[in-house]
Formats: C-alpha cells, structure tokens, sequence
C-alpha cells in the first residue's frame, strides 16, 4: 500500500469516527480506485456504509473484501455483523464460523455468533459459544452478561445469577447487570435480593 493509500485509509477512519460517514466514503472511493485491490479501503467503505444504515451496501463491500483477502476474519466478522443487523441470523453464524476457523482465538466471532444462536433459539449453541468466549477472554464482562441473559431464557436461574454476579463483579458500574440479576431473583421468588438489585 503506497503512502497516499495508506493516508486515505486513516483519513476514512478518522472521518468515520467524527460521523462524517459520506466523507468517510469519498475517501474510501478514492482509495479504491488508486488500488482496486485496497482490502482496507473496502472495510472502510463496509463500515461507513453499515454506519447510515445501509445494511446490503456493507454486506457487498466485505464480500468483495474477502474476494481480495479469503484468509482474513476481519471481512468476515464484518458481513456477519451486517447479516445480524439485516436479520440473517444463518448467514451470520456462517461467516463467524469461519471466521473462528481462521482465527481459533476470535473472542468477537464466539461472541457474536453466540448473540445469532440465541436470537434462533439455539440456547445451548450460544452457551457453548459465549463459555468459550468466556474462557479466551475472562475478563469479559459482556460475555457474563449475555451468557446470564441465555440461562435466564432457559430458566436456569442459578446459572444466570452467578453470571450476571460476575459480570457486576468485572463491571460494577452496569446497571443492566443488577437489574438483569434481579429480574431473576423475582423470578426465583427471592423479593427480597431482587428489590437490592432492581
């Protein structure tokens, strides 16, 4: 990538973080037709695209991103993100599917793949998928979280209560993780631990 290229490229992503998203996709054109090859330059344009909400436009971007680049996860993690806010839960679980076979270490594909299970109704897929997040990346609070709201969906309260107290226990400022617990607590009848949480 030649400095000009590679000077377009961080232009976008600036542009993209202040929320100019149509300048964030003139610069990304212009990247792109320096190098039709310019793999940055077509997850730019995916995500400036995906940023006003136009959803299709982004998922052909990270296609034509992965034409150029099959090994890489990034493309894939993208057009599964799109597919997801597109409501194509099969297509996305797909995408991260592979994006985990090139990237065993991939806590985002675990997780989100996880987040496509659960909205078909595969509970137990997305438990296995967010305790392997979980176990790549302990810290995570928002995989505590998720996985808690999974068992919550399963009725296995005790499993979603020591979740949600773990998510608290890493992020002790989120207040959809009390009030989540105690939701649960009411749940299990314990009035009394869900009216401290709630």
């Amino acid at each position: 990538m030649s400095s000009q290229e590679n000077g377009s490229i961080n232009q976008g992503k600036l542009l993209l973080d202040m929320g100019d998203f149509d300048g964030a996709i003139a610069v990304y054109t212009e990247a792109i037709c320096l190098d039709p090859q310019n793999f940055a330059a077509y997850c730019g344009w995916a995500r400036s695209y995906g940023k006003k909400g136009d959803f299709d436009m982004a998922v052909t971007d990270c296609t034509e991103a992965i034409s150029l680049d099959s090994k890489n996860a990034v493309a894939y993690c993208g057009r599964a993100f799109f597919n997801i806010m597109k409501g194509e839960f099969d297509r996305a679980i797909t995408d991260y599917t592979e994006a985990i076979c090139l990237d065993l270490q991939n806590v985002e594909a675990y997780s989100r793949r996880a987040y496509a299970f659960g909205k078909k109704g595969e509970f137990d897929k997305a438990i296995t998928d967010y305790t392997e997040a979980i176990r790549l990346a302990p810290k995570c609070s928002g995989a505590y979280y998720n996985r808690g709201l999974t068992y919550s969906k399963k009725d296995c309260l005790n499993d979603a209560i020591a979740d949600f107290t773990e998510s608290i226990r890493l992020a002790p400022e989120d207040a959809e993780a009390y009030y989540s617990r105690g939701v649960v607590y009411g749940k299990k009848g314990d009035l009394d631990k869900a009216l401290e949480d709630l």
